[in-house]
């Protein structure tokens, strides 16, 4: 597995793990609460941290 598909994968379950708390914080700030701009965001600061692990 390359680390982009690890990255992919980790953020997904972030995703799934923390929707919940994502959707209550873009309410309480007047966001549109936006899953792709989540994932974005999520996902490369993830791809960082598993380069940086050396799998």
């Amino acid at each position: 597995m390359n680390n982009e598909q690890r990255a992919h994968d980790l953020t997904l379950l972030i995703l799934k793990e923390k929707g919940d708390s994502l959707k209550s914080y873009a309410k309480k700030v007047g966001a549109e609460p936006s899953l792709l701009d989540s994932y974005k965001v999520i996902y490369g600061e993830t791809l960082k941290w598993v380069e940086k692990q050396n799998f």
